[in-house]
Protein backbone atom coordinates (compact mmCIF):
# COMPACT_ATOMS: atom_id res chain seq x y z
CA UNK A 1 0.00 0.00 0.00
CA UNK A 2 1.12 3.50 -1.39
CA UNK A 3 1.04 6.67 1.44
CA UNK A 4 1.82 9.80 -0.04
CA UNK A 5 4.30 12.27 2.63
CA UNK A 6 7.18 14.62 2.56
CA UNK A 7 10.20 12.78 2.41
CA UNK A 8 13.72 13.41 3.02
CA UNK A 9 15.75 14.01 -0.48
CA UNK A 10 17.76 11.09 0.19
CA UNK A 11 15.10 8.61 -0.16
CA UNK A 12 13.84 10.78 -2.90
CA UNK A 13 16.70 10.55 -4.81
CA UNK A 14 17.38 6.54 -4.30
CA UNK A 15 14.73 5.07 -3.49
CA UNK A 16 11.75 6.28 -5.28
CA UNK A 17 10.50 5.58 -9.17
CA UNK A 18 9.88 8.69 -10.97
CA UNK A 19 6.12 8.07 -11.10
CA UNK A 20 6.31 8.12 -7.39
CA UNK A 21 7.66 11.09 -6.65
CA UNK A 22 8.14 14.70 -7.13
CA UNK A 23 9.86 18.20 -5.80
CA UNK A 24 8.78 21.25 -5.87
CA UNK A 25 10.36 24.85 -4.55
CA UNK A 26 7.96 27.18 -1.66
CA UNK A 27 9.55 29.89 -0.90
CA UNK A 28 13.05 29.06 -0.65
CA UNK A 29 13.02 25.60 0.36
CA UNK A 30 13.32 22.40 -1.67
CA UNK A 31 10.43 19.74 -0.57
CA UNK A 32 10.12 16.24 -1.96
CA UNK A 33 7.49 14.32 -1.29
CA UNK A 34 6.45 10.62 -2.60
CA UNK A 35 4.33 7.58 -2.68
CA UNK A 36 6.08 5.44 0.15
CA UNK A 37 5.25 1.31 1.07
CA UNK A 38 3.14 1.01 3.87
CA UNK A 39 1.79 -2.49 5.42
CA UNK A 40 -1.40 -3.17 4.27
CA UNK A 41 -2.52 -4.89 7.96
CA UNK A 42 -2.35 -2.15 11.20
CA UNK A 43 0.57 -3.51 13.35
CA UNK A 44 0.57 -0.69 15.54
CA UNK A 45 -0.95 -0.09 19.48
CA UNK A 46 -4.45 -1.28 19.79
CA UNK A 47 -6.91 1.96 20.44
CA UNK A 48 -7.07 3.84 23.99
CA UNK A 49 -10.34 3.55 25.82
CA UNK A 50 -11.60 6.87 24.10
CA UNK A 51 -9.34 6.75 21.07
CA UNK A 52 -10.67 5.35 17.66
CA UNK A 53 -8.35 4.03 14.80
CA UNK A 54 -8.99 4.69 11.63
CA UNK A 55 -7.81 4.06 7.94
CA UNK A 56 -8.07 7.07 5.65
CA UNK A 57 -10.30 7.00 2.33
CA UNK A 58 -9.05 10.56 1.33
CA UNK A 59 -7.50 13.49 2.39
CA UNK A 60 -6.87 17.13 1.31
CA UNK A 61 -4.50 20.35 2.52
CA UNK A 62 -5.09 23.40 3.23
CA UNK A 63 -3.56 26.86 3.40
CA UNK A 64 -2.56 25.90 6.93
CA UNK A 65 -0.31 22.87 5.95
CA UNK A 66 1.89 25.06 3.59
CA UNK A 67 3.88 26.13 6.88
CA UNK A 68 3.65 22.67 8.11
CA UNK A 69 4.97 21.39 4.93
CA UNK A 70 7.83 23.65 4.80
CA UNK A 71 8.91 23.35 8.47
CA UNK A 72 8.94 19.51 7.98
CA UNK A 73 10.70 19.82 4.81
CA UNK A 74 13.83 21.54 6.91
CA UNK A 75 13.46 19.15 9.27
CA UNK A 76 13.75 16.19 7.72
CA UNK A 77 16.89 17.51 5.81
CA UNK A 78 19.75 14.49 6.51
CA UNK A 79 17.34 12.08 7.94
CA UNK A 80 16.27 9.00 6.54
CA UNK A 81 12.49 9.34 7.63
CA UNK A 82 8.92 10.96 6.63
CA UNK A 83 6.63 13.24 7.32
CA UNK A 84 2.55 12.85 6.13
CA UNK A 85 0.49 15.70 5.68
CA UNK A 86 -2.73 17.78 5.58
CA UNK A 87 -5.36 18.19 7.95
CA UNK A 88 -8.97 17.25 6.13
CA UNK A 89 -9.94 13.59 5.49
CA UNK A 90 -12.57 11.10 5.13
CA UNK A 91 -11.77 7.25 6.80
CA UNK A 92 -12.98 4.16 8.14
CA UNK A 93 -13.56 2.94 11.40
CA UNK A 94 -11.15 -0.61 12.25
CA UNK A 95 -11.53 -0.30 15.66
CA UNK A 96 -12.55 1.55 18.62
CA UNK A 97 -11.51 1.87 22.50
CA UNK A 98 -13.78 0.72 25.37
CA UNK A 99 -15.64 3.87 26.57
CA UNK A 100 -15.93 5.05 22.68
CA UNK A 101 -19.78 5.37 22.35
CA UNK A 102 -21.41 6.30 18.92
CA UNK A 103 -19.42 5.66 16.41
CA UNK A 104 -18.55 1.46 15.36
CA UNK A 105 -16.43 -0.71 12.83
CA UNK A 106 -17.23 0.11 9.68
CA UNK A 107 -18.55 4.00 9.86
CA UNK A 108 -17.22 6.61 7.33
CA UNK A 109 -15.69 9.39 9.87
CA UNK A 110 -13.95 12.53 9.47
CA UNK A 111 -12.26 15.22 11.63
CA UNK A 112 -14.34 17.63 14.06
CA UNK A 113 -12.39 20.53 14.81
CA UNK A 114 -13.38 21.92 17.46
CA UNK A 115 -12.35 24.24 19.75
CA UNK A 116 -14.81 23.56 23.00
CA UNK A 117 -13.64 22.02 25.57
CA UNK A 118 -14.21 18.34 26.07
CA UNK A 119 -11.98 17.66 28.51
CA UNK A 120 -11.22 14.60 26.84
CA UNK A 121 -9.40 15.64 24.19
CA UNK A 122 -6.90 18.85 23.25
CA UNK A 123 -8.99 21.90 21.36
CA UNK A 124 -8.85 22.11 17.01
CA UNK A 125 -7.93 19.78 14.89
CA UNK A 126 -6.97 15.99 15.83
CA UNK A 127 -4.07 15.80 13.75
CA UNK A 128 -1.74 17.28 10.76
CA UNK A 129 -1.12 13.93 9.51
CA UNK A 130 -4.22 13.36 7.25
CA UNK A 131 -2.08 11.54 4.52
CA UNK A 132 -1.44 8.78 7.08
CA UNK A 133 -3.90 5.79 6.17
CA UNK A 134 -3.70 3.98 9.41
CA UNK A 135 -4.21 6.59 12.81
CA UNK A 136 -5.53 6.71 16.19
CA UNK A 137 -7.56 9.71 16.43
CA UNK A 138 -9.28 10.61 19.78
CA UNK A 139 -13.08 9.67 19.60
CA UNK A 140 -14.77 13.14 20.00
CA UNK A 141 -12.77 14.68 17.45
CA UNK A 142 -14.40 12.51 14.97
CA UNK A 143 -17.92 13.06 13.32
CA UNK A 144 -19.77 10.85 11.23
CA UNK A 145 -20.13 11.41 7.79
CA UNK A 146 -23.50 10.66 6.32
CA UNK A 147 -24.17 8.36 3.72
CA UNK A 148 -25.36 10.89 1.35
CA UNK A 149 -22.04 12.34 1.45
CA UNK A 150 -19.24 11.29 -0.99
CA UNK A 151 -16.05 10.81 0.28
CA UNK A 152 -14.15 13.30 -1.99
CA UNK A 153 -16.95 15.94 -0.05
CA UNK A 154 -15.82 14.47 2.87
CA UNK A 155 -12.44 14.75 2.40
CA UNK A 156 -12.51 18.67 1.87
CA UNK A 157 -15.38 19.30 4.36
CA UNK A 158 -14.23 19.91 7.82
CA UNK A 159 -12.11 23.33 8.40
CA UNK A 160 -14.59 24.43 5.39
CA UNK A 161 -17.02 24.28 6.74
CA UNK A 162 -16.89 24.14 10.15
CA UNK A 163 -15.23 27.39 10.02
CA UNK A 164 -17.31 29.85 7.42
CA UNK A 165 -20.41 28.32 9.83
CA UNK A 166 -18.32 29.72 13.06
CA UNK A 167 -17.54 33.24 10.93
CA UNK A 168 -21.68 33.58 9.76
CA UNK A 169 -23.08 32.66 13.32
CA UNK A 170 -20.54 35.40 14.94
CA UNK A 171 -21.99 37.58 12.76
CA UNK A 172 -24.87 37.92 13.33
CA UNK A 173 -26.07 39.35 10.09
CA UNK A 174 -29.62 41.22 9.63
CA UNK A 175 -31.42 42.17 6.67
CA UNK A 176 -29.98 44.97 4.99
CA UNK A 177 -26.57 44.63 5.92
CA UNK A 178 -23.98 45.24 3.51
CA UNK A 179 -21.68 42.68 3.50
CA UNK A 180 -17.66 41.77 2.24
CA UNK A 181 -16.06 39.04 1.66
CA UNK A 182 -12.09 39.43 0.57
CA UNK A 183 -10.51 36.87 -1.15
CA UNK A 184 -12.80 35.35 -3.39
CA UNK A 185 -10.77 32.61 -4.36
CA UNK A 186 -9.98 30.71 -0.99
CA UNK A 187 -11.56 27.78 0.51
CA UNK A 188 -13.13 29.44 3.62
CA UNK A 189 -14.67 32.56 1.10
CA UNK A 190 -16.02 30.19 -1.07
CA UNK A 191 -17.68 28.41 2.25
CA UNK A 192 -18.66 31.78 3.32
CA UNK A 193 -20.20 32.46 -0.41
CA UNK A 194 -22.19 29.55 -0.71
CA UNK A 195 -23.97 30.20 3.18
CA UNK A 196 -24.72 33.68 2.01
CA UNK A 197 -25.93 32.87 -1.34
CA UNK A 198 -29.42 32.01 0.76
CA UNK A 199 -29.93 35.12 1.87
CA UNK A 200 -31.41 37.66 -0.57
CA UNK A 201 -32.45 40.67 2.00
CA UNK A 202 -28.01 41.98 2.14
CA UNK A 203 -25.96 43.02 -0.43
CA UNK A 204 -22.80 40.46 -1.16
CA UNK A 205 -19.39 42.13 -2.23
CA UNK A 206 -16.07 40.06 -3.19
CA UNK A 207 -12.40 40.98 -3.70
CA UNK A 208 -10.21 38.43 -5.67
CA UNK A 209 -7.00 38.98 -7.24
CA UNK A 210 -7.55 37.05 -10.27
CA UNK A 211 -10.01 38.25 -13.17
CA UNK A 212 -10.42 34.32 -13.75
CA UNK A 213 -11.80 33.56 -10.54
CA UNK A 214 -13.95 37.00 -10.45
CA UNK A 215 -15.68 35.98 -13.54
CA UNK A 216 -16.03 32.32 -12.00
CA UNK A 217 -17.59 33.84 -8.53
CA UNK A 218 -19.97 36.23 -10.85
CA UNK A 219 -21.08 33.65 -12.44
CA UNK A 220 -22.32 31.21 -9.65
CA UNK A 221 -23.09 33.54 -7.05
CA UNK A 222 -25.67 36.49 -6.65
CA UNK A 223 -22.66 39.02 -5.35
CA UNK A 224 -20.91 41.88 -7.05
CA UNK A 225 -17.41 40.66 -7.67
CA UNK A 226 -14.47 42.66 -7.78
CA UNK A 227 -10.91 42.02 -9.66
CA UNK A 228 -8.35 43.61 -7.65
CA UNK A 229 -4.37 44.37 -8.17
CA UNK A 230 -2.64 41.94 -5.92
CA UNK A 231 0.14 44.60 -5.39
CA UNK A 232 -2.00 47.23 -4.56
CA UNK A 233 -3.67 48.06 -1.67
CA UNK A 234 -7.47 47.91 -1.44
CA UNK A 235 -7.69 51.96 -0.08
CA UNK A 236 -5.58 52.50 -3.24
CA UNK A 237 -7.84 50.82 -5.43
CA UNK A 238 -10.39 53.02 -7.61
CA UNK A 239 -12.90 50.94 -8.47
CA UNK A 240 -12.80 48.81 -4.83
CA UNK A 241 -13.23 52.92 -3.49
CA UNK A 242 -16.12 53.92 -5.61
CA UNK A 243 -17.75 50.44 -4.39
CA UNK A 244 -17.59 51.12 -0.85
CA UNK A 245 -18.37 54.83 -1.14
CA UNK A 246 -20.08 56.58 1.98
CA UNK A 247 -22.25 53.57 2.29
CA UNK A 248 -19.17 51.49 3.42
CA UNK A 249 -19.75 47.74 5.33
CA UNK A 250 -21.78 46.12 8.17
CA UNK A 251 -19.76 42.34 7.91
CA UNK A 252 -16.24 41.85 6.71
CA UNK A 253 -15.31 38.24 6.21
CA UNK A 254 -11.44 38.67 5.68
CA UNK A 255 -9.43 34.71 5.60
CA UNK A 256 -6.44 37.33 5.25
CA UNK A 257 -5.77 39.74 7.97
CA UNK A 258 -2.41 41.16 7.16
CA UNK A 259 -3.47 41.69 3.69
CA UNK A 260 -6.58 43.64 4.34
CA UNK A 261 -7.28 44.62 7.82
CA UNK A 262 -5.34 48.25 7.14
CA UNK A 263 -7.44 49.19 4.13
CA UNK A 264 -10.89 47.83 5.52
CA UNK A 265 -10.93 48.64 9.06
CA UNK A 266 -11.91 52.64 8.76
CA UNK A 267 -14.55 51.12 6.12
CA UNK A 268 -17.08 49.57 8.72
CA UNK A 269 -20.23 50.99 9.53
CA UNK A 270 -21.27 51.78 12.98
CA UNK A 271 -22.08 48.47 15.09
CA UNK A 272 -19.40 46.76 12.29
CA UNK A 273 -18.24 43.23 12.36
CA UNK A 274 -14.81 42.31 11.40
CA UNK A 275 -14.13 38.83 11.14
CA UNK A 276 -10.99 36.95 10.55
CA UNK A 277 -9.54 33.29 10.65
CA UNK A 278 -6.09 33.77 9.18
CA UNK A 279 -3.39 35.64 7.77
CA UNK A 280 -1.16 35.16 4.47
CA UNK A 281 2.27 35.54 5.81
CA UNK A 282 2.15 32.23 8.11
CA UNK A 283 5.79 31.41 7.37
CA UNK A 284 8.80 33.86 6.73
CA UNK A 285 9.00 32.38 3.43
CA UNK A 286 5.19 33.49 2.48
CA UNK A 287 6.63 37.29 3.52
CA UNK A 288 5.30 40.02 0.97
CA UNK A 289 7.05 43.15 1.69
CA UNK A 290 4.45 45.65 -0.02
CA UNK A 291 2.35 44.67 3.14
CA UNK A 292 1.71 47.95 5.21
CA UNK A 293 5.25 48.49 5.94
CA UNK A 294 4.71 51.90 4.40
CA UNK A 295 2.05 52.99 6.35
CA UNK A 296 3.17 54.80 8.82
CA UNK A 297 -0.20 56.21 9.68
CA UNK A 298 -1.90 52.85 10.55
CA UNK A 299 -1.36 52.38 14.21
CA UNK A 300 -3.11 50.62 17.08
CA UNK A 301 -4.33 53.47 18.75
CA UNK A 302 -5.93 54.58 15.57
CA UNK A 303 -7.63 51.66 14.85
CA UNK A 304 -8.91 51.24 18.69
CA UNK A 305 -10.42 54.98 18.96
CA UNK A 306 -12.17 53.98 15.30
CA UNK A 307 -13.64 50.84 16.53
CA UNK A 308 -14.78 52.48 20.30
CA UNK A 309 -16.37 55.38 18.44
CA UNK A 310 -18.30 53.49 16.60
CA UNK A 311 -18.99 50.65 18.28
CA UNK A 312 -17.26 48.10 16.11
CA UNK A 313 -16.56 44.35 16.67
CA UNK A 314 -13.22 42.82 15.77
CA UNK A 315 -13.69 38.81 16.14
CA UNK A 316 -11.32 36.34 15.78
CA UNK A 317 -12.36 33.28 14.61
CA UNK A 318 -10.56 29.68 14.96
CA UNK A 319 -12.39 26.66 13.42
CA UNK A 320 -16.06 26.50 15.79
CA UNK A 321 -18.04 24.02 17.26
CA UNK A 322 -19.43 20.76 16.77
CA UNK A 323 -22.83 22.38 16.50
CA UNK A 324 -21.17 24.97 13.64
CA UNK A 325 -20.26 21.66 11.98
CA UNK A 326 -23.39 19.77 12.54
CA UNK A 327 -25.03 22.59 11.07
CA UNK A 328 -23.33 22.74 8.17
CA UNK A 329 -23.76 18.94 7.34
CA UNK A 330 -27.62 19.75 7.43
CA UNK A 331 -27.55 22.35 4.64
CA UNK A 332 -25.45 20.08 2.92
CA UNK A 333 -28.15 17.19 2.74
CA UNK A 334 -30.67 19.87 2.45
CA UNK A 335 -28.97 21.22 -1.02
CA UNK A 336 -28.48 24.68 0.98
CA UNK A 337 -24.19 24.23 1.09
CA UNK A 338 -21.45 22.89 -0.66
CA UNK A 339 -17.92 22.63 -0.86
CA UNK A 340 -16.16 23.65 -4.14
CA UNK A 341 -14.25 20.74 -5.91
CA UNK A 342 -11.12 21.60 -7.95
CA UNK A 343 -9.29 18.13 -8.55
CA UNK A 344 -9.68 14.90 -7.61
CA UNK A 345 -6.53 12.75 -7.94
CA UNK A 346 -5.23 9.22 -6.83
CA UNK A 347 -1.87 7.19 -6.31
CA UNK A 348 -1.36 6.97 -10.30
CA UNK A 349 -0.77 11.26 -9.88
CA UNK A 350 0.39 12.02 -6.91
CA UNK A 351 2.78 14.77 -8.29
CA UNK A 352 -0.50 16.35 -10.57
CA UNK A 353 -1.54 16.36 -6.68
CA UNK A 354 0.98 18.06 -5.07
CA UNK A 355 1.33 20.66 -8.25
CA UNK A 356 -2.37 21.38 -7.82
CA UNK A 357 -2.50 21.65 -4.00
CA UNK A 358 0.56 23.68 -3.57
CA UNK A 359 1.94 25.21 -7.01
CA UNK A 360 -0.65 25.87 -9.04
CA UNK A 361 -2.72 28.55 -7.00
CA UNK A 362 -4.70 28.88 -10.28
CA UNK A 363 -7.58 25.85 -9.29
CA UNK A 364 -10.54 26.82 -7.53
CA UNK A 365 -11.30 24.76 -5.00
CA UNK A 366 -10.10 21.74 -3.01
CA UNK A 367 -7.97 19.45 -4.22
CA UNK A 368 -8.85 15.88 -2.98
CA UNK A 369 -6.20 12.56 -3.23
CA UNK A 370 -8.10 9.63 -2.91
CA UNK A 371 -6.31 6.05 -1.71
Amino acid sequence: MKQLSVINAEIWEQWMENDERCRILMGDTDLYFGLVDVDDIYSGPEPGENEVLVRKLAFSSNYRDRTLVIQAGRALEGKQQQFPFGSDFVARVLAVGSQVRGLSVGDRVMANGTMEDTGKCSRGLPTNWASKIFELIPAGKLIQVPDAMPDEVAAAFTIAAQTSYSMVNKARIKRGDRVLVTAGGSNTSLAILSILRNRTDIQVIVTTTSAATAEALTAEFEAKVLSVDADKQLHTNESFLALSGTEGFDVVFDPLMDVHFPSLYNRLNYFGRYITCGILTQHSTMMKEHLYTDDPGFTLQQVLMYFMSRSISFIGNCLGTTADLEEAMRDYLAGKFSIKISDIFNTTAAQSFVDRTFVDRTNLGKVIFKY
